[in-house]
């Protein structure tokens, strides 16, 4: 009976390595039959698979008639637990300050959110020093980590995005008013076309908010002064 039901759950197995009641069905199995390393190598990728089994294996009696194995299987995953939501926790205190020197919430204000709310779930849930608190805390670390990552990007396509918006806006008013300009007001037109050609010098990917904030204001203050030129070529030639 023990030899059909081992094969049962090895053949679930092969057709889902992660499938935690079978695993655990094997564990048993191999506990029943004295193969303890064995069953404890299944009962813990049991547990990864499906933590609830964890609690389960606590309650069975094949597992309590080696309760020092267990447990030391036990305290094995909360440990690699809890240093595993550690590691999640600092990755996730990274991201967002990354996130903040990107003042990413002008672009992505829900991820902006999630990024700060989550950290709080994850300290508290780590607090309580339990296998499943570990777990919970890996899990809002990393949804925490993800946002802020979401965010400080969306910030930086916002800015680039803005960039060229602004750079393309300037380049189209400077070849409608440059033959105007010429007659008009030609340093005025000179000093604005090196602002575009400085603010397009510099129209590369940005790796900082530093530079991807240089490259908007640049080619803000290119737009501004071709406005400006424009303004005075108008003037000028009212005058005339």
């Amino acid at each position: 009976k023990m030899e059909v039901a081992g094969a049962h759950t090895q053949q679930a197995i092969t057709l889902n390595p992660s499938l935690a009641e079978a695993l655990f069905q094997a564990a048993k199995i191999k506990m029943h039959t004295g193969q303890i390393e064995s069953a404890l190598r299944l009962l813990r990728s049991a547990i990864a698979a499906d933590r609830n089994y964890s609690v389960k294996a606590a309650a069975d009696g094949d597992f309590q008639k080696h309760p020092d194995r267990l447990n030391g299987l036990l305290d094995e995953c909360r440990s690699q637990a809890r240093d595993a939501a550690e590691r999640a926790i600092q990755i996730a205190h990274s991201e967002i300050e990354t996130m903040k020197v990107w003042h990413a919430e002008e672009a992505a204000q829900v991820e902006y959110d999630e990024a700060i709310k989550n950290p709080r779930s994850a300290q508290e849930s780590f607090s309580h020093q339990t296998f499943y608190g570990y777990l919970d805390a890996q899990r809002y670390a990393s949804i925490a980590a993800e946002s802020a990552k979401r965010a400080a990007e969306a910030q930086k396509n916002r800015l680039e995005q803005l960039a060229v918006a602004t750079l393309d806006e300037a380049l189209d008013l400077q070849n409608r008013i440059v033959e105007k300009a010429r007659e008009h007001s030609p340093s005025a037109l000179a000093e604005a076309q090196e602002k575009v050609k400085a603010a397009g010098d510099c129209a590369v990917p940005g790796h900082s908010y530093e530079e991807c904030a240089h490259k908007v204001n640049r080619a803000c203050s290119a737009l501004s002064s071709l406005r400006e030129v424009e303004s005075l070529s108008l003037d000028r030639a009212e005058k005339c």
